[in-house]
């Protein structure tokens, strides 16, 4: 018989052919940036439906998009309630002065109609801007901060819904916390 393998076997397509990449589904939108006034979100995919291989091309476009929503103006209380979560999350000067221009904006308009409790969470908001200096050790309150304090003040009960409280009651449920405040005041004036 014939002496050697009948077959013999070599290697060939070593180099496999280039995979393109292909987008995913995009997954679901992310929530609004905002709760009012109009706010943006975004959903995004991945570039693995296939992952690109083998040399293949990247996946052609955007991984994400980004759409409106929430664009219903924010109430009055809904600003308020947002300006209190930045009061709450002060770090710096910059946010402090940041909160208190969010609260001059609001009480200088005059279509901005506040109850009780809008007027507590203001007062609440102004003590926790002075109580940021003094728990940085500030000396002075800064001019601009304290200016748009005693004007926010002078102009919040002229911002009650009359059928809620009148101004008069409006002044006497500011006046515990005028009080708590003239006298931090004078602390920075005396300091100053």
């Amino acid at each position: 018989d014939c002496v050697g393998w009948a077959s013999e076997t070599q290697s060939c397509n070593e180099d496999p052919s280039p995979v393109d990449g292909g987008w995913s589904e995009y997954g679901d939108w992310s929530e609004c940036s905002a709760e009012c006034g109009g706010g943006t979100q975004t959903r995004t995919r991945t570039c693995n439906n296939p992952a690109p291989a083998h040399g293949g091309k990247d996946c052609v476009g955007e991984a994400s998009e980004t759409q409106p929503c929430d664009k219903d103006p924010c109430s009055v209380h809904d600003l308020i309630r947002m300006i209190y979560v930045n009061a709450e999350n002060m770090a710096s000067e910059d946010d402090q002065k940041a909160v208190s221009n969010e609260i001059q904006k609001l009480t200088q308009n005059s279509s901005n109609i506040m109850n009780s409790h809008d007027i507590k969470k203001i007062s609440e908001i102004i003590d926790m801007i002075i109580d940021f200096n003094i728990g940085n050790h500030t000396k002075k309150l800064n001019e601009d901060v304290r200016n748009i304090i005693l004007k926010t003040i002078d102009t919040i009960h002229n911002l009650t819904n009359p059928k809620e409280m009148t101004k008069e009651n409006a002044a006497s449920s500011m006046r515990s916390s005028v009080e708590r405040l003239t006298n931090k005041m004078s602390d920075f004036t005396e300091d100053s």
